[in-house]
């Protein structure tokens, strides 16, 4: 790599730095705690959380943003490393230890407790947030919403979201449940977000998920959207 392109990268990971921390919260808020398990009954499905004291589960984050003059992406890699440390009834206690570029510099792990439906009972993490199931048992094509407040070093926002149960998949041999995701984020951050989630119905914990992401810069008016390829994959 020539020194001229060296200096150009370092330019543009610098510009989008803030950005990119900012979209990181909101990517981590929203696959670090997504373990559901999936029970059917007819037509109706049920979604919960499945955790036990010992379980260690990690995800892989990929994101790849388009370098000016390049033919290439660059690619940023983020990894969430989750474990059950403790289940008391409903409520699980999860040490969250996240690394890479968009966990931002010297993570800290995080300790978090949360309800069989994913609402966060203590601490915090993130942007305050983890996934959340759908609160009452429902059919194939239905939908469920959410509101939250996000934060990041760019400033804070409000998250929409909708979530749309597309039934279950067999993809690579395994039996997974589709879930669209659209996200739409205003305030302090502007910023869209749409994509689709595969949970495992066998042991309840994420397999896959592929967005796409577009976020605006509220203090550069002139400057062009912010696009993002996001991939999320356990290991």
């Amino acid at each position: 790599m020539s020194g001229k392109l060296r200096r150009s990268l370092r330019q543009v990971l610098k510009r989008y730095k803030m950005k990119l921390l900012a979209v990181g919260s909101l990517l981590l808020s929203t696959t670090v705690l997504a373990s559901a398990q999936i029970t059917q009954k007819g037509k109706i499905y049920s979604f919960r959380l499945n955790l036990t004291k010992g379980m260690v589960y990690t995800l892989k984050i990929v994101t790849e943003l388009p370098t000016p003059g390049q033919k290439k992406p660059t690619t940023l890699s983020t990894t969430t490393r989750t474990t059950v440390v403790d289940k008391v009834g409903d409520i699980a206690t999860l040490n969250i230890l996240t690394t890479g570029m968009l966990a931002g510099p010297n993570p800290k792990p995080q300790m978090i407790k949360v309800d069989s439906k994913g609402t966060l009972v203590s601490g915090q993490i993130i942007a305050n947030q983890g996934v959340l199931l759908p609160p009452t048992p429902l059919k194939v094509g239905q939908s469920w919403k959410s509101a939250n407040g996000v934060g990041s070093p760019m400033g804070t926002g409000n998250a929409q979201t909708t979530y749309t149960f597309n039934g279950l998949k067999t993809i690579g041999g395994q039996k997974l449940a589709e879930v669209g995701v659209v996200m739409v984020v205003t305030g302090g951050i502007s910023m869209t977000m749409s994509g689709l989630t595969y949970i495992s119905v066998k042991d309840g914990l994420i397999v896959k998920s592929d967005l796409a992401a577009k976020m605006a810069n509220p203090s550069a008016t002139k400057a062009s959207p912010l696009k993002l390829i996001v991939s999320v994959r356990r290991s």
